[in-house]
């Protein structure tokens, strides 16, 4: 018995891995890792300020701070991994899964609606507001 209280405190202070966060981001999944591979990877609540880091995503209230015995946030907040503590093959698979095409903007287009940009020239004033 004591050796299970033992074990349990144990637990209790180590850093959260992403295994304790996959009921949060369910795009976890196209990632592909198995549950041992999520229980590798630690989880901070800042980037990085050394290397790199991977936001990955926002999690909602009630998801457990990153270091037990830490304040709950009251929101949501996000939450990052460090690229030098995580296996270079799991890091491309994180990369990948958290990769989201945007519109460039690029081209003429336009950044928000992916569309050629329109010009509407106003040369007598004549528009909204020029009486």
């Amino acid at each position: 018995m004591w050796r299970e209280v033992e074990v349990a405190a144990v637990d209790e202070t180590r850093r959260r891995t992403l295994d304790d966060y996959r009921s949060y981001l369910p795009w976890l999944e196209k990632a592909a890792l198995t549950e041992e591979q999520l229980r590798r990877i630690p989880v901070h609540e800042a980037p990085d300020t050394v290397g790199g880091s991977l936001a990955l995503g926002y999690v909602s209230p009630g998801a457990p701070p990153a270091v037990p015995g830490e304040i709950e946030a009251a929101g949501t907040r996000q939450i990052f991994v460090f690229q030098r503590e995580v296996p270079e093959d799991l890091w491309e698979r994180l990369e990948a899964a958290t990769f989201k095409p945007q519109p460039s903007g690029y081209a003429r287009e336009g950044m928000f609606t992916g569309v050629p940009d329109v010009t509407i020239r106003d040369e007598d004033h004549s528009g909204p507001g020029q009486g």
